[in-house]
């Protein structure tokens, strides 16, 4: 060790202290963590760091309601900003002229709600806020965001969510799993021929009352009201349009299928409902409806409010033969005796479960549809949803054997009151 090397001392006779001489490790410095490549399915060994941002909202790793796999990114969104949302870091995501889609498993607590997503890099680098496609249902699915016009020369390695973008939270919780970058699909423009509901909407009438009611309105998570019990003269009024060169199969069957849940905690009430084989003629007007006096099957599954009374209910012989014919002629609507209908079914019902006639509150709604082209008046599709309706019980109660009925539908909610 040589002190002030190199250097002629002007002042003689400087004096240089040396202690704790020690050998180290040559310092390095660390790389950056490298995130989680796509696919992302939130139950690697080290899965993405969450980040949570707004108030009111938290997020974390947790395994996914029933019908997801695994874990998933759940995020619960509380009174507080209406943007809040999660993001997490990502390996540097491949963007391609052809793959600029990104997928994922989303079971959302509210149908309607708009899920937003960005993705975003080093040095401010991020992409507009795109709204997944399609619309979001109450459960488990697929959802895509195309970011069109992405600057694909760019880094991107995080990926930030709203869900229910806009909108402030009440507690709902969202999960999001099996986050994949895919190919883009060409957008197929919806048909131009196919049936609909005029305006999205149907009417019910009692009298001189009449409430108009929306697909939208049915599934937001406000619901719609209905007075229960329903009274027998009340009348469903719809108005059908045939878009284009409106076709239908010849010897068509349709079947169809409801499920009604209570949402109350602890609420264990349920009606899941189907028919099938029902005949579907087109005419020159609209279309023939027509229940055969066989070969239909009919059937109600019902589930006291405590859980401790179940039941299958065999409403085939009620409605065999029955018939209608629906018009499609512009500015013609169609009336449907639904009051009536839900008396008939209740009574069937009362002798089981008694207090039938008092229900109040609020219940969940799954209506499908199976081999009807039904689409939204602006001709975008219904979303496939399943319902499985319980036909035989062992003597316990538990189901043995079951109906599954699948096809376009709708879910919402309805309250009943006074």
């Amino acid at each position: 060790m040589l002190p002030n090397l190199g250097t002629v001392d002007a002042a003689p006779g400087q004096a240089y202290y040396v202690d704790d001489i020690t050998l180290v490790k040559d310092a390095v410095t660390p790389p950056p963590v490298a995130g989680v490549p796509l696919p992302i399915s939130f139950d690697e060994a080290t899965p993405p760091t969450l980040g949570q941002f707004g108030a009111g909202a938290s997020v974390s790793v947790a395994a996914g309601p029933a019908g997801g796999a695994g874990n998933a990114a759940k995020f619960t969104k509380s009174a507080g900003d209406t943007w809040a949302g999660f993001f997490f870091p990502t390996a540097t995501i491949p963007f391609t002229s052809s793959s600029k889609t990104i997928t994922a498993r989303v079971h959302s607590s509210k149908a309607g709600a708009a899920m937003v997503m960005k993705v975003e890099g080093p040095g401010g680098v991020t992409s507009a806020e795109i709204a997944a496609t399609p619309a979001t249902v109450v459960g488990w699915q697929t959802l895509r965001w195309t970011f069109t016009g992405l600057d694909i020369t760019k880094t991107y390695n995080s990926i930030a969510i709203i869900p229910d973008s806009g909108v402030a939270g009440a507690g709902q919780a969202y999960y999001v799993d099996d986050v994949t970058l895919v190919a883009d699909t060409v957008v197929v423009p919806p048909p131009t021929d196919y049936l609909a509901l005029v305006a999205d909407s149907i009417s019910l009438v009692n009298g001189t009352s009449k409430t108009v009611y929306t697909m939208g309105q049915f599934e937001s998570d406000a619901g719609i009201n209905l007075a229960w019990p329903v009274p027998s003269p009340m009348l469903m009024k719809v108005q059908l349009a045939e878009v284009g060169n409106f076709t239908l199969p010849a010897d068509l069957k349709v079947s169809a299928a409801v499920s009604i849940t209570e949402t109350a905690a602890g609420g264990k009430g349920e009606i899941q409902a189907y028919i099938d084989n029902v005949a579907v003629k087109k005419t020159a007007t609209g279309f023939e409806i027509l229940v055969p006096t066989t070969g239909a099957n009919a059937l109600a599954y019902t589930v006291s409010g405590d859980g401790k009374k179940k039941l299958v209910i065999d409403f085939g012989k009620g409605v065999a033969g029955v018939g209608n014919t629906l018009t499609t002629a512009a500015n013609m609507t169609n009336s449907l005796v639904f009051g009536e209908v839900v008396q008939y079914a209740v009574n069937q019902i009362s002798n089981d479960f008694t207090g039938i006639y008092a229900l109040r509150g609020k219940y969940r709604m799954t209506v499908v549809l199976d081999g009807m082209p039904l689409r939204r008046a602006d001709g975008s599709a219904l979303p496939t949803l399943t319902v499985v309706v319980p036909t035989v019980l062992n003597n316990t109660g538990g189901v043995t054997t079951s109906k599954t009925i699948t096809g376009p539908g709708l879910v919402g909610y309805i309250s009943l009151t006074n």
